[in-house]
Protein backbone atom coordinates (compact mmCIF):
# COMPACT_ATOMS: atom_id res chain seq x y z
CA UNK A 1 0.00 0.00 0.00
CA UNK A 2 1.38 3.42 -1.00
CA UNK A 3 2.57 5.75 1.72
CA UNK A 4 2.32 9.54 1.75
CA UNK A 5 6.00 10.04 0.95
CA UNK A 6 5.68 7.71 -2.05
CA UNK A 7 3.16 10.04 -3.69
CA UNK A 8 3.99 13.51 -2.39
CA UNK A 9 7.06 15.67 -1.87
CA UNK A 10 7.10 17.60 1.42
CA UNK A 11 10.01 18.76 3.57
CA UNK A 12 8.56 18.58 7.07
CA UNK A 13 11.69 20.23 8.49
CA UNK A 14 11.24 23.32 6.33
CA UNK A 15 9.22 25.91 8.25
CA UNK A 16 8.43 27.56 4.93
CA UNK A 17 6.05 24.73 4.04
CA UNK A 18 3.90 25.23 7.16
CA UNK A 19 0.45 26.65 6.35
CA UNK A 20 -1.07 26.35 9.80
CA UNK A 21 -0.96 24.59 13.15
CA UNK A 22 -3.50 22.98 15.44
CA UNK A 23 -3.30 21.45 18.90
CA UNK A 24 -2.30 18.03 17.50
CA UNK A 25 -1.71 18.71 13.83
CA UNK A 26 0.37 20.74 11.40
CA UNK A 27 -0.70 21.66 7.86
CA UNK A 28 2.10 21.67 5.28
CA UNK A 29 2.27 22.57 1.62
CA UNK A 30 3.14 19.51 -0.48
CA UNK A 31 3.43 18.58 -4.16
CA UNK A 32 2.11 15.51 -5.98
CA UNK A 33 5.16 13.89 -7.58
CA UNK A 34 3.26 12.62 -10.61
CA UNK A 35 1.01 15.59 -11.44
CA UNK A 36 2.85 18.54 -9.89
CA UNK A 37 -0.37 19.63 -8.14
CA UNK A 38 0.22 21.71 -5.02
CA UNK A 39 -1.82 20.41 -2.08
CA UNK A 40 -2.17 20.95 1.67
CA UNK A 41 -1.51 17.99 3.95
CA UNK A 42 -2.87 17.89 7.48
CA UNK A 43 -0.43 15.80 9.52
CA UNK A 44 -1.85 14.42 12.78
CA UNK A 45 0.47 12.89 15.35
CA UNK A 46 -1.44 9.92 16.76
CA UNK A 47 0.81 9.80 19.82
CA UNK A 48 -0.65 13.12 20.97
CA UNK A 49 -4.34 12.28 20.63
CA UNK A 50 -6.68 10.16 22.73
CA UNK A 51 -8.04 6.89 21.47
CA UNK A 52 -11.50 8.49 21.26
CA UNK A 53 -10.07 11.16 18.95
CA UNK A 54 -8.92 8.50 16.50
CA UNK A 55 -12.58 7.71 15.80
CA UNK A 56 -13.20 11.41 15.10
CA UNK A 57 -10.30 11.51 12.64
CA UNK A 58 -11.66 8.45 10.85
CA UNK A 59 -15.11 10.08 10.78
CA UNK A 60 -13.68 13.26 9.24
CA UNK A 61 -11.94 11.19 6.56
CA UNK A 62 -15.14 9.25 5.79
CA UNK A 63 -17.22 12.41 5.53
CA UNK A 64 -14.69 14.34 3.42
CA UNK A 65 -14.42 11.35 1.07
CA UNK A 66 -18.17 11.67 0.39
CA UNK A 67 -17.94 15.37 -0.51
CA UNK A 68 -16.97 16.36 -4.04
CA UNK A 69 -18.15 19.87 -4.84
CA UNK A 70 -16.70 23.10 -6.25
CA UNK A 71 -17.63 25.02 -3.11
CA UNK A 72 -16.12 22.55 -0.65
CA UNK A 73 -12.39 22.08 -0.02
CA UNK A 74 -11.84 18.60 -1.41
CA UNK A 75 -9.94 15.73 0.21
CA UNK A 76 -7.54 14.40 -2.43
CA UNK A 77 -6.03 11.44 -0.56
CA UNK A 78 -5.44 10.13 2.94
CA UNK A 79 -2.69 7.95 4.38
CA UNK A 80 -1.77 6.39 7.69
CA UNK A 81 1.40 4.96 9.15
CA UNK A 82 2.36 3.84 12.66
CA UNK A 83 2.63 7.38 14.04
CA UNK A 84 0.69 9.76 11.81
CA UNK A 85 -2.39 10.40 9.72
CA UNK A 86 -1.90 12.37 6.49
CA UNK A 87 -5.01 14.09 5.10
CA UNK A 88 -4.22 15.65 1.72
CA UNK A 89 -6.60 18.46 0.68
CA UNK A 90 -6.72 20.69 -2.38
CA UNK A 91 -4.66 23.81 -1.86
CA UNK A 92 -6.66 27.04 -1.54
CA UNK A 93 -4.60 30.23 -1.50
CA UNK A 94 -7.17 33.02 -1.26
CA UNK A 95 -7.39 33.18 2.52
CA UNK A 96 -10.53 33.80 4.54
CA UNK A 97 -13.54 35.30 2.75
CA UNK A 98 -14.10 37.96 5.42
CA UNK A 99 -10.45 39.06 5.26
CA UNK A 100 -10.72 39.53 1.51
CA UNK A 101 -13.95 41.53 1.68
CA UNK A 102 -12.41 44.30 3.80
CA UNK A 103 -9.74 44.89 1.14
CA UNK A 104 -12.32 45.67 -1.56
CA UNK A 105 -12.74 49.23 -2.80
CA UNK A 106 -16.40 48.51 -3.58
CA UNK A 107 -18.79 46.15 -1.77
CA UNK A 108 -22.56 45.99 -2.14
CA UNK A 109 -25.61 43.90 -1.28
CA UNK A 110 -25.21 41.86 -4.47
CA UNK A 111 -21.69 40.90 -3.40
CA UNK A 112 -23.09 39.62 -0.10
CA UNK A 113 -25.78 37.74 -2.03
CA UNK A 114 -23.18 36.10 -4.30
CA UNK A 115 -21.14 34.94 -1.28
CA UNK A 116 -24.15 33.46 0.51
CA UNK A 117 -25.37 31.75 -2.66
CA UNK A 118 -22.07 29.88 -3.01
CA UNK A 119 -22.04 28.89 0.66
CA UNK A 120 -25.58 27.51 0.46
CA UNK A 121 -24.91 25.61 -2.78
CA UNK A 122 -21.95 23.89 -1.12
CA UNK A 123 -23.99 23.27 2.03
CA UNK A 124 -26.82 21.75 0.00
CA UNK A 125 -24.34 19.16 -1.29
CA UNK A 126 -23.64 18.23 2.35
CA UNK A 127 -27.28 18.11 3.43
CA UNK A 128 -28.27 15.95 0.47
CA UNK A 129 -25.88 13.38 1.93
CA UNK A 130 -27.22 13.89 5.48
CA UNK A 131 -23.96 15.53 6.58
CA UNK A 132 -24.19 18.25 9.23
CA UNK A 133 -21.16 20.56 9.24
CA UNK A 134 -21.86 21.91 12.78
CA UNK A 135 -19.14 24.58 12.69
CA UNK A 136 -19.96 27.04 9.93
CA UNK A 137 -18.29 30.36 10.72
CA UNK A 138 -16.11 32.97 8.93
CA UNK A 139 -12.87 31.09 9.68
CA UNK A 140 -14.18 28.10 7.72
CA UNK A 141 -15.09 30.04 4.57
CA UNK A 142 -12.09 30.32 2.25
CA UNK A 143 -11.40 31.60 -1.25
CA UNK A 144 -9.89 29.26 -3.84
CA UNK A 145 -7.33 31.88 -4.93
CA UNK A 146 -6.55 35.59 -4.79
CA UNK A 147 -7.98 36.16 -8.24
CA UNK A 148 -11.07 38.33 -8.66
CA UNK A 149 -14.33 36.37 -8.26
CA UNK A 150 -12.53 33.29 -6.92
CA UNK A 151 -15.06 30.73 -5.64
CA UNK A 152 -15.93 30.48 -1.94
CA UNK A 153 -15.16 27.10 -0.37
CA UNK A 154 -16.36 25.53 2.88
CA UNK A 155 -13.62 23.85 4.91
CA UNK A 156 -12.95 22.09 8.25
CA UNK A 157 -15.26 19.12 8.66
CA UNK A 158 -13.62 18.11 11.94
CA UNK A 159 -16.93 18.49 13.81
CA UNK A 160 -19.16 17.21 11.01
CA UNK A 161 -21.45 14.24 11.65
CA UNK A 162 -23.47 11.89 9.47
CA UNK A 163 -27.18 11.86 10.27
CA UNK A 164 -28.46 8.35 9.68
CA UNK A 165 -31.88 8.13 11.39
CA UNK A 166 -33.27 11.65 11.40
CA UNK A 167 -32.83 14.30 14.11
CA UNK A 168 -30.82 13.21 17.11
CA UNK A 169 -28.66 14.76 19.80
CA UNK A 170 -25.13 14.65 18.40
CA UNK A 171 -23.53 16.56 21.26
CA UNK A 172 -22.84 20.18 22.15
CA UNK A 173 -20.50 21.24 19.36
CA UNK A 174 -19.76 24.40 17.40
CA UNK A 175 -18.70 27.99 18.01
CA UNK A 176 -20.77 30.03 20.54
CA UNK A 177 -21.93 32.90 18.31
CA UNK A 178 -23.11 30.52 15.56
CA UNK A 179 -24.85 27.85 17.64
CA UNK A 180 -28.56 27.26 17.05
CA UNK A 181 -31.15 27.38 19.86
CA UNK A 182 -31.70 23.62 19.72
CA UNK A 183 -28.00 22.88 20.24
CA UNK A 184 -27.85 25.29 23.20
CA UNK A 185 -30.93 23.65 24.69
CA UNK A 186 -29.32 20.23 24.12
CA UNK A 187 -32.26 19.03 22.09
CA UNK A 188 -32.29 16.66 19.13
CA UNK A 189 -31.14 18.46 15.97
CA UNK A 190 -30.47 17.94 12.28
CA UNK A 191 -29.08 19.82 9.27
CA UNK A 192 -31.12 22.90 10.23
CA UNK A 193 -28.39 23.93 12.69
CA UNK A 194 -26.23 24.80 9.66
CA UNK A 195 -28.99 27.02 8.27
CA UNK A 196 -29.08 29.00 11.52
CA UNK A 197 -25.31 29.50 11.32
CA UNK A 198 -25.70 30.70 7.72
CA UNK A 199 -28.29 33.22 8.89
CA UNK A 200 -25.74 34.61 11.32
CA UNK A 201 -23.09 34.75 8.58
CA UNK A 202 -25.47 36.50 6.16
CA UNK A 203 -26.32 39.10 8.81
CA UNK A 204 -22.59 39.83 9.22
CA UNK A 205 -22.05 39.98 5.45
CA UNK A 206 -24.62 42.77 5.22
CA UNK A 207 -23.67 44.95 8.19
CA UNK A 208 -20.24 43.81 9.43
CA UNK A 209 -21.24 42.71 12.94
CA UNK A 210 -23.14 39.68 14.30
CA UNK A 211 -26.84 39.58 15.26
CA UNK A 212 -26.07 38.10 18.67
CA UNK A 213 -23.26 39.53 20.76
CA UNK A 214 -22.33 39.54 24.44
CA UNK A 215 -19.02 39.08 26.25
CA UNK A 216 -20.89 36.91 28.74
CA UNK A 217 -21.39 33.55 27.07
CA UNK A 218 -24.54 32.66 29.00
CA UNK A 219 -26.10 36.01 28.09
CA UNK A 220 -25.16 35.33 24.46
CA UNK A 221 -26.90 31.95 24.61
CA UNK A 222 -30.03 33.57 26.05
CA UNK A 223 -30.11 36.02 23.12
CA UNK A 224 -29.85 33.15 20.65
CA UNK A 225 -32.55 31.07 22.35
CA UNK A 226 -34.93 34.07 22.29
CA UNK A 227 -33.95 35.01 18.73
CA UNK A 228 -33.23 38.48 20.09
CA UNK A 229 -31.77 40.59 17.28
CA UNK A 230 -32.82 43.63 15.25
CA UNK A 231 -31.84 45.77 12.27
CA UNK A 232 -30.40 49.02 13.66
CA UNK A 233 -30.51 52.28 11.74
CA UNK A 234 -28.78 53.67 9.76
CA UNK A 235 -26.67 50.72 8.55
CA UNK A 236 -29.69 48.54 7.81
CA UNK A 237 -31.81 51.28 6.19
CA UNK A 238 -30.33 50.58 2.75
CA UNK A 239 -30.69 46.78 2.95
CA UNK A 240 -33.63 45.40 0.98
CA UNK A 241 -36.67 43.87 2.76
CA UNK A 242 -36.04 40.64 0.85
CA UNK A 243 -32.61 40.23 2.45
CA UNK A 244 -34.04 40.84 5.92
CA UNK A 245 -36.83 38.35 5.22
CA UNK A 246 -34.33 35.63 4.33
CA UNK A 247 -32.34 36.33 7.51
CA UNK A 248 -35.53 36.12 9.58
CA UNK A 249 -36.41 32.76 8.03
CA UNK A 250 -32.89 31.42 8.62
CA UNK A 251 -32.74 32.66 12.23
CA UNK A 252 -36.15 31.26 13.17
CA UNK A 253 -35.70 29.70 16.63
CA UNK A 254 -38.00 26.75 15.89
CA UNK A 255 -36.02 24.41 13.59
CA UNK A 256 -39.20 22.85 12.12
CA UNK A 257 -40.28 26.30 10.91
CA UNK A 258 -36.81 27.39 9.81
CA UNK A 259 -36.20 27.60 6.09
CA UNK A 260 -34.15 24.73 4.61
CA UNK A 261 -31.12 25.17 2.36
CA UNK A 262 -33.10 24.03 -0.69
CA UNK A 263 -35.88 26.52 0.12
CA UNK A 264 -33.39 29.31 0.78
CA UNK A 265 -31.85 28.86 -2.66
CA UNK A 266 -35.31 29.49 -4.13
CA UNK A 267 -35.90 32.58 -1.99
CA UNK A 268 -36.42 35.74 -4.12
CA UNK A 269 -33.33 37.43 -2.70
CA UNK A 270 -31.10 34.58 -3.90
CA UNK A 271 -33.03 33.42 -6.96
CA UNK A 272 -33.55 36.90 -8.42
CA UNK A 273 -30.42 38.34 -9.97
CA UNK A 274 -31.71 41.93 -9.63
CA UNK A 275 -30.32 42.46 -6.12
CA UNK A 276 -29.25 46.13 -5.71
CA UNK A 277 -25.64 46.59 -6.74
CA UNK A 278 -25.13 50.37 -6.86
CA UNK A 279 -24.93 51.19 -3.13
CA UNK A 280 -21.39 50.86 -1.74
CA UNK A 281 -21.53 49.55 1.86
CA UNK A 282 -18.52 51.32 3.37
CA UNK A 283 -20.00 51.11 6.86
CA UNK A 284 -20.20 47.33 6.47
CA UNK A 285 -16.52 47.16 5.53
CA UNK A 286 -15.56 49.38 8.49
CA UNK A 287 -17.57 47.25 10.91
CA UNK A 288 -16.23 44.05 9.36
CA UNK A 289 -12.66 45.23 9.93
CA UNK A 290 -13.42 45.63 13.63
CA UNK A 291 -15.25 42.30 13.72
CA UNK A 292 -12.29 40.52 12.08
CA UNK A 293 -9.92 42.04 14.62
CA UNK A 294 -12.09 40.94 17.56
CA UNK A 295 -12.43 37.35 16.40
CA UNK A 296 -8.72 37.06 15.62
CA UNK A 297 -7.96 38.50 19.05
CA UNK A 298 -10.03 35.77 20.69
CA UNK A 299 -8.41 33.17 18.48
CA UNK A 300 -4.89 34.26 19.40
CA UNK A 301 -5.72 34.34 23.10
CA UNK A 302 -7.25 30.84 22.96
CA UNK A 303 -4.23 29.50 21.08
CA UNK A 304 -1.80 30.75 23.71
CA UNK A 305 -4.03 29.80 26.62
CA UNK A 306 -4.17 26.27 25.27
CA UNK A 307 -0.45 25.82 25.95
CA UNK A 308 -0.96 25.03 29.59
CA UNK A 309 -2.84 25.66 32.80
CA UNK A 310 -3.74 29.34 33.26
CA UNK A 311 -3.25 31.26 36.50
CA UNK A 312 -5.59 34.25 36.73
CA UNK A 313 -4.37 37.20 38.82
CA UNK A 314 -7.12 39.70 38.07
CA UNK A 315 -7.45 40.92 41.64
CA UNK A 316 -3.76 41.62 42.05
CA UNK A 317 -3.62 43.32 38.67
CA UNK A 318 -6.63 45.53 39.40
CA UNK A 319 -5.24 46.51 42.81
CA UNK A 320 -1.92 47.45 41.25
CA UNK A 321 -3.58 49.56 38.57
CA UNK A 322 -5.76 51.39 41.10
CA UNK A 323 -2.79 52.16 43.37
CA UNK A 324 -0.66 53.21 40.42
CA UNK A 325 -3.27 55.57 38.95
CA UNK A 326 -3.57 57.46 42.25
CA UNK A 327 0.16 58.17 42.25
CA UNK A 328 0.83 58.75 38.58
CA UNK A 329 2.87 61.84 37.86
CA UNK A 330 2.05 61.93 34.15
CA UNK A 331 -1.30 61.67 32.36
CA UNK A 332 -2.50 58.09 32.39
CA UNK A 333 0.95 56.64 33.14
CA UNK A 334 1.14 54.33 36.14
CA UNK A 335 4.27 54.46 38.24
CA UNK A 336 6.01 51.23 39.20
CA UNK A 337 5.03 50.03 42.65
CA UNK A 338 7.72 48.81 45.02
CA UNK A 339 7.75 45.03 45.22
CA UNK A 340 8.43 43.78 48.74
CA UNK A 341 10.07 40.54 49.73
CA UNK A 342 6.70 39.17 50.87
CA UNK A 343 5.32 39.20 47.33
CA UNK A 344 4.94 35.80 45.69
CA UNK A 345 6.77 35.01 42.46
CA UNK A 346 3.47 35.16 40.59
CA UNK A 347 2.66 38.59 41.99
CA UNK A 348 6.11 39.85 41.02
CA UNK A 349 5.58 38.63 37.48
CA UNK A 350 2.14 40.26 37.41
CA UNK A 351 3.47 43.64 38.52
CA UNK A 352 6.42 43.38 36.13
CA UNK A 353 4.15 42.69 33.16
CA UNK A 354 1.75 45.49 34.03
CA UNK A 355 4.63 47.91 34.50
CA UNK A 356 6.00 46.87 31.11
CA UNK A 357 2.59 47.57 29.57
CA UNK A 358 2.51 51.01 31.17
CA UNK A 359 5.94 51.88 29.76
CA UNK A 360 4.72 50.92 26.32
CA UNK A 361 1.60 53.11 26.77
CA UNK A 362 3.80 56.03 27.73
CA UNK A 363 5.94 55.50 24.63
CA UNK A 364 2.83 55.46 22.44
CA UNK A 365 1.45 58.55 24.18
CA UNK A 366 4.63 60.54 23.50
CA UNK A 367 5.30 58.93 20.07
CA UNK A 368 8.64 57.79 21.49
CA UNK A 369 9.91 55.04 19.22
CA UNK A 370 13.20 54.45 21.06
CA UNK A 371 11.38 53.94 24.36
CA UNK A 372 8.79 51.69 22.72
CA UNK A 373 11.53 49.42 21.47
CA UNK A 374 14.08 49.95 24.25
CA UNK A 375 13.64 50.71 27.96
CA UNK A 376 16.32 51.86 30.40
CA UNK A 377 15.57 50.59 33.93
CA UNK A 378 18.05 52.92 35.68
CA UNK A 379 19.84 56.20 35.08
CA UNK A 380 23.63 56.05 34.53
CA UNK A 381 25.99 58.06 36.71
CA UNK A 382 26.36 61.42 34.96
CA UNK A 383 29.72 62.06 36.67
CA UNK A 384 31.32 59.48 34.40
CA UNK A 385 33.32 60.50 31.39
CA UNK A 386 31.26 61.05 28.25
CA UNK A 387 32.58 57.83 26.71
CA UNK A 388 31.80 55.80 29.83
CA UNK A 389 28.38 57.43 30.12
CA UNK A 390 27.43 56.52 26.53
CA UNK A 391 28.82 53.02 26.97
CA UNK A 392 26.73 52.55 30.12
CA UNK A 393 23.63 53.82 28.29
CA UNK A 394 24.21 51.35 25.49
CA UNK A 395 24.45 48.41 27.88
CA UNK A 396 21.43 49.49 29.96
CA UNK A 397 19.02 49.87 27.06
CA UNK A 398 17.49 46.45 26.56
CA UNK A 399 14.73 45.25 24.27
CA UNK A 400 11.21 45.13 25.67
CA UNK A 401 9.51 44.31 22.36
CA UNK A 402 10.89 41.40 20.34
CA UNK A 403 12.27 42.26 16.90
CA UNK A 404 10.01 39.59 15.36
CA UNK A 405 6.86 40.61 17.23
CA UNK A 406 3.65 39.65 15.41
CA UNK A 407 0.47 41.67 15.59
CA UNK A 408 -3.10 42.06 14.42
CA UNK A 409 -4.14 45.71 14.20
CA UNK A 410 -7.05 47.49 12.49
CA UNK A 411 -4.60 49.18 10.14
CA UNK A 412 -3.45 45.75 8.98
CA UNK A 413 -6.98 44.97 7.75
CA UNK A 414 -7.05 41.64 9.55
CA UNK A 415 -3.70 40.38 8.29
CA UNK A 416 -0.90 39.11 10.50
CA UNK A 417 2.00 41.58 10.57
CA UNK A 418 5.49 40.47 11.55
CA UNK A 419 8.37 42.57 12.82
CA UNK A 420 8.72 46.10 14.17
CA UNK A 421 8.70 47.94 10.83
CA UNK A 422 4.91 48.10 10.85
CA UNK A 423 4.94 49.80 14.27
CA UNK A 424 7.80 52.11 13.33
CA UNK A 425 5.91 53.36 10.27
CA UNK A 426 3.08 54.68 12.42
CA UNK A 427 5.39 56.18 15.01
CA UNK A 428 7.09 58.17 12.25
CA UNK A 429 4.00 59.20 10.29
CA UNK A 430 1.24 59.90 12.81
CA UNK A 431 1.14 63.49 14.09
CA UNK A 432 2.44 64.08 17.61
CA UNK A 433 -0.23 65.12 20.11
CA UNK A 434 0.01 67.41 23.09
CA UNK A 435 0.39 64.82 25.84
CA UNK A 436 -1.09 67.19 28.44
CA UNK A 437 -4.40 66.89 26.59
CA UNK A 438 -4.37 63.07 26.51
CA UNK A 439 -5.22 60.64 29.29
CA UNK A 440 -5.03 56.86 29.08
CA UNK A 441 -6.95 54.62 31.47
CA UNK A 442 -6.67 50.85 31.74
CA UNK A 443 -9.94 49.01 32.38
CA UNK A 444 -10.26 45.41 33.65
CA UNK A 445 -6.58 44.39 33.39
CA UNK A 446 -5.82 40.66 33.59
CA UNK A 447 -2.59 38.71 33.65
CA UNK A 448 -2.46 34.99 32.86
CA UNK A 449 0.78 33.11 33.46
CA UNK A 450 1.82 29.77 31.99
CA UNK A 451 5.37 28.91 32.88
CA UNK A 452 7.64 30.90 30.57
CA UNK A 453 4.75 32.57 28.73
CA UNK A 454 2.09 35.07 29.76
CA UNK A 455 -0.87 37.05 28.43
CA UNK A 456 -1.98 40.52 29.46
CA UNK A 457 -5.46 41.63 28.42
CA UNK A 458 -7.21 44.92 29.08
CA UNK A 459 -9.41 47.65 27.63
CA UNK A 460 -7.60 50.92 26.94
CA UNK A 461 -9.69 54.09 27.20
CA UNK A 462 -8.00 57.14 25.64
CA UNK A 463 -9.50 60.57 26.36
CA UNK A 464 -8.30 63.68 24.57
CA UNK A 465 -9.25 67.20 23.52
CA UNK A 466 -9.42 67.79 19.77
CA UNK A 467 -8.30 70.94 17.95
CA UNK A 468 -11.73 72.51 18.44
CA UNK A 469 -11.64 71.96 22.20
CA UNK A 470 -14.20 69.14 22.13
CA UNK A 471 -13.61 65.99 24.23
CA UNK A 472 -12.94 62.72 22.43
CA UNK A 473 -12.99 59.19 23.83
CA UNK A 474 -11.54 56.17 22.07
CA UNK A 475 -11.75 52.60 23.30
CA UNK A 476 -9.65 49.60 22.25
CA UNK A 477 -9.40 45.99 23.40
CA UNK A 478 -5.81 44.86 23.61
CA UNK A 479 -3.86 41.68 24.25
CA UNK A 480 -0.12 41.19 24.58
CA UNK A 481 1.62 37.82 24.62
CA UNK A 482 4.96 37.67 26.44
CA UNK A 483 7.85 35.26 26.95
CA UNK A 484 10.48 35.33 29.66
CA UNK A 485 13.66 37.15 28.64
CA UNK A 486 16.67 37.73 30.87
CA UNK A 487 17.81 40.71 28.77
CA UNK A 488 14.58 42.65 29.34
CA UNK A 489 14.35 45.09 32.27
CA UNK A 490 11.14 43.46 33.54
CA UNK A 491 12.16 39.91 32.72
CA UNK A 492 9.60 39.65 29.89
CA UNK A 493 9.61 40.36 26.17
CA UNK A 494 6.49 41.17 24.12
CA UNK A 495 6.18 38.73 21.18
CA UNK A 496 2.59 39.29 20.01
CA UNK A 497 0.25 42.28 20.12
CA UNK A 498 -3.41 42.45 19.15
CA UNK A 499 -5.64 45.50 19.15
CA UNK A 500 -9.28 45.76 18.09
CA UNK A 501 -11.69 48.66 18.25
CA UNK A 502 -10.77 52.32 17.84
CA UNK A 503 -7.15 53.29 17.30
CA UNK A 504 -5.46 54.56 20.44
CA UNK A 505 -3.93 57.98 20.79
Amino acid sequence: MAQFTDVYDCDFNDKGTVLGKGAFSIVHRCVNKATGEVCAVKVINTAKVKSSDIAKIEREIAICTMLKHDHIVRLRNHYKDRTHYYLVFEYVSGGELFDEIVTRSFYNEKDARDCMYQILVGLQHCHERNIIHRDLKPENLLLASREKDAPVKITDFGLAVLMENGPSYFGFAGTPGYLSPEVIKRQAYDTQVDVFACGTILYILLCGYPPFWDDNQQALYEQIKRGSYDYPSPEWDTVTPEAKDLIDRMLTTNPTRRITVAEALKHPWLADASVPSTVHRQTTIDELQRFNARRKLKGSVKAVMGVGRMLSLTAAASMFMRKGNRGASEPGVVQQETITSTDTAAEKDTLALLTANQRLFKAILFRDWSTYKFVSPTTPDCSQSRFSYLTTCTTLFRELVDEDVTCFEPEAKGYLIEGLNFHKFYFENLPRRDSSQVNTTIIDPKVKLMGDSAITTYVRLTQSIDKDGAPRTQRSEETRVWTRAADSPHGWKNVHFHRSGDASA
